[in-house]
């Protein structure tokens, strides 16, 4: 009994020396009411809507499982019937497909986009095409150059999302494979692809540039070159990496004021992270998984105590589902810079797919965490008073201002509240 006792004593001494207090944060209910006006609709499964840079007339709205992306002629207010460009040989698991898009920056000139979907084989492709010379509103399918290939060992956690930074590189977020706890076939022994920083792209944010010569002139799925800036172009790592740790980053963006980035990271057991990298930041940064979830070590033999590389989210909320604020399946979004609504300047906005809660939060980096979380959930409402079905993206066009997509066919723009 004595033995029992004192390994008991010494097992709660343990835990609570290695325990890591989540930061405390508050909810509280929006004292604004916004309205989602529909802008487009009646699209199947679409995960993504893009303006093309410095014009805000159209819209690019991608389809999960058809592989097409259509343009929304907002002017117009229709659709084009011809789709701008249609992916074949996809992989349609739930979590496959044509999950990502981007214009190159030069787009208005070179005609550029990018686009990350699952082949047939489940493997991650990132493919360039061109428009036509005569028409930026169709892609020229014999356009296609393949910039990255990835296999994935299962068919869920691909990532998906893809845009350029602030300075013209192309970031890619890529998941840990799918499975349960970044473990099994595929994944790292011991570390899993998280933190394996050689010869894995899982788990990952990557940073190239496709406008330098090739760096990998050997292999023929990879056609980009490295940033000189890479936090792991001359130490040990995968060039590309820009940060790990990550299980599987569902929508990122850049504040397109100060440069910052944030990710909206789907967990595994307990929690949904949004992440944040400074603007100023050299890359680099270990955001933990799966040594980590969230502030605390996984309820599982990988997990691990917090070392000092590892950096906590933002902001994370529990998988407590019929509680406010909380979810299972984050969305993440951006931070709001449009003139619509002064008030909101600088506020995050971002979402849960499976809860429909909507969210938003003004970040200062010298906190480190965010503190005040306000709750749109109930304020933000379509126009039939009726909230959206399933948020699986956001969308901002070249004055700040956000868009919803919800996964169930439409796409709404956040305005001032009408009373209908």
């Amino acid at each position: 009994m004595f033995i029992r006792n004192l390994c008991a004593i010494i097992c709660i001494i343990f835990l609570a020396n290695n325990a890591i207090a989540a930061p405390k944060f508050k909810l509280v209910n929006s004292t604004m009411k916004l309205t989602a006006v529909k802008v487009a609709g009646d699209f199947r499964r679409p995960v993504g809507a893009y303006f093309p840079p410095n014009d805000d007339s159209k819209m690019f709205v991608i389809e999960q499982h058809t592989g097409k992306i259509f343009i929304q002629d907002l002017k117009r207010k229709q659709r084009i019937d011809q789709p701008f460009l249609e992916i074949d040989n996809l992989s349609t698991g739930n979590e496959q497909g044509l999950l990502g898009f981007a214009f190159h920056p030069q787009f208005q000139k070179n005609g550029k986009v990018y686009v990350n979907y699952t082949q047939s084989d489940g493997k991650t492709c990132i493919v360039e095409y061109h428009a036509k010379h005569n028409n930026k509103d169709q892609a020229d399918p014999s356009s296609a150059r393949l910039v990255l290939r990835i296999h994935q060992p299962q068919e869920n956690h691909n990532g998906g999302w893809i845009g350029f930074g602030p300075e013209g590189y192309l970031y890619i977020a890529v998941g840990d494979g799918g499975g349960q706890w970044d473990s099994g076939t595929g994944h790292a022994s011991k570390i899993g692809n998280g933190q394996d920083l050689t010869d894995n792209l899982l788990a990952k944010v990557l940073r190239i540039d496709i406008n330098a010569k090739d760096a990998f002139k050997k292999d023929k799925f990879k056609n980009y070159g490295i940033p000189k800036s890479n936090p792991f172009k001359k130490r040990n790592g995968d060039p590309e990496i820009w940060a790990y740790g990550l299980r599987n980053v569902w929508r990122a963006s850049f504040d397109i004021k100060t440069g910052d980035f944030y990710m909206g990271d789907v967990g595994q057991d307990k929690f949904e992270e949004i992440n944040f990298i400074s603007a100023k930041s050299r890359g680099g940064i270990n955001f933990g998984w799966r040594s980590r979830e969230a502030y605390e070590k996984p309820s599982d033999y990988i997990g691990r105590q917090k070392t000092r590389n590892m950096v906590d989210p933002i902001y994370a909320y529990g998988h407590k589902l019929g509680q406010p604020g909380h979810g299972v399946s984050v969305t993440g979004g951006y931070v709001y810079r449009g003139k619509n609504f002064p008030k909101l300047d600088g506020h995050y906005f971002f979402a849960d797919y499976v809860s429909k809660g909507i969210w938003s939060f003004k970040y200062n980096p010298k906190k480190k965490y965010a503190r005040t979380i306000t709750d749109w959930t109930d304020a933000i409402r379509r126009t039939d008073g009726q909230q959206i079905n399933n948020p699986s993206s956001f969308a901002q066009d070249s004055k700040g201002e956000i868009y919803i997509v919800d996964h169930s066919w439409n796409v709404y723009k956040i305005m001032p509240y009408q009373n209908n």
